[in-house]
């Protein structure tokens, strides 16, 4: 799946950092794979981030496939978690990113770059 990502390098843009790491160095036109473990990537699957109750106890409104719902725990923090199975009268949500306890690899293009001073992302007048 081809999703364009824009980042600042060396600024804590919110990219992995081992697909930083490969991307140093690199000009436009270069083409960059790197593979992510689980733990460099998004995680473990967590089992107690997984919860199954009767259809029945769940409101109407998140009784569908991708439903997501925000659960608050006693310490007023809060998590997303969706809908990912509905059989036999029983419904589950799962906190999980859907790709944890995944190997990914990642191939990057490098299809644009501003001189490194450059702190603000160019405006385009119309």
């Amino acid at each position: 799946m081809d999703m364009p990502v824009g980042y600042v390098h060396r600024a804590n843009s919110g990219i992995f950092g081992k697909v930083e790491a490969a991307l140093e160095g690199h000009k436009i036109g270069d083409r960059v794979e790197v593979t992510l473990s689980p733990m460099e990537g998004f995680g473990p699957y967590q089992p107690e981030l997984s919860f199954t109750d009767d259809i029945d106890n769940v409101p109407e409104e998140f009784r569908y496939l991708g439903a997501e719902v925000e659960f608050t725990n006693d310490r007023e923090e809060s998590m997303m978690f969706k809908v990912t199975r509905i059989a036999d009268g029983k419904l589950t949500v799962d906190g999980n990113h859907p790709m944890a306890a995944r190997t990914v690899t990642s191939g990057v293009n490098v299809t644009s770059s501003a001189p490194p001073n450059q702190t603000k992302s160019p405006t385009v007048a119309g």
